[in-house]
């Protein structure tokens, strides 16, 4: 699968983004303890929020949201994708004002919203 992943990605910074979040989904499969058709299933239910098994908690769902909207919540498990050079932090290359205090904060914000695992 490495392989895979460093022959599909443009450059090396986007192979270890990727490599990162399918680690990410391997340890969220670890954590569930099911078996590859029902760890399947549950990503679908999480995905469309419709929980398939009984039992489950109908709170539960996927959330795919921004930093700026993510303030003030918090999730077990947080994926923070494309943590790479020249997209976080953002800086403009159109000569705008930018802080780099302010992508700071914001990263922390990130950061912080993960209860277990980040």
């Amino acid at each position: 699968m490495h392989h895979h992943i460093k022959y599909t990605a443009k450059n090396a910074e986007e192979a270890e983004d990727m490599w990162a979040r399918y680690e990410a989904i391997i340890a969220y499969a670890e954590h569930t303890g099911f078996d590859l058709i029902d760890f399947a299933n549950r990503l679908e239910s999480l995905r469309t929020g419709v929980m398939i098994e009984q039992g489950e908690n109908k709170g539960e769902a996927l959330l795919i949201t921004s930093v700026h909207r993510s303030k003030g919540l918090e999730w077990p498990f947080v994926i923070m994708p494309s943590l790479t050079q020249g997209k976080f932090p953002y800086i403009p290359r159109d000569g705008k004002s930018f802080s780099i205090e302010d992508e700071r904060r914001l990263f922390y914000v990130a950061m912080t919203r993960a209860e277990e695992k980040l």
